[in-house]
């Protein structure tokens, strides 16, 4: 789960940069993502380059709202995502959470607190 809301996240992370609408995010893979930078500016670049530099935007933004006080406790859902779905019956538990969360920032290169490994 954790994979799939770092690509989620770095595809927007490039729409915020590019200036893109995100009511279209689905209708942009990262193939067209790379069309786009290419009509652009001329640059050929792949995916990979493309999630580092949405990767260190990331952690521009984790630097900077760290600095100024995020702790880990804040990244919380609201307590009404965490009760039964009425059709499905699914749930995400707080340790389910926490367990995504580890995962997210080991993704990121951030240590079990979301801090930074010097």
């Amino acid at each position: 789960k954790a994979e799939l809301f770092v690509d989620f996240e770095d595809r927007l992370t490039l729409f915020d940069a590019l200036i893109l609408c995100r009511f279209f995010r689905d209708l942009y893979p990262w193939e067209q993502l790379k069309e786009i930078i290419h009509s652009v500016t001329g640059l050929d670049v792949d995916q990979k380059t493309l999630q580092e530099k949405a990767g260190a935007i990331s952690d521009i933004v984790r630097r900077f709202n760290l600095r100024e006080g995020m702790k880990p406790e804040d990244e919380r859902l609201p307590k009404s995502l965490h009760r039964k779905l009425e059709k499905t019956g699914d749930i995400i538990t707080e340790q389910e959470l926490d367990h995504m969360l580890k995962d997210y920032y080991s993704l990121r290169g951030w240590d079990e607190s979301g801090q930074f490994i010097s």
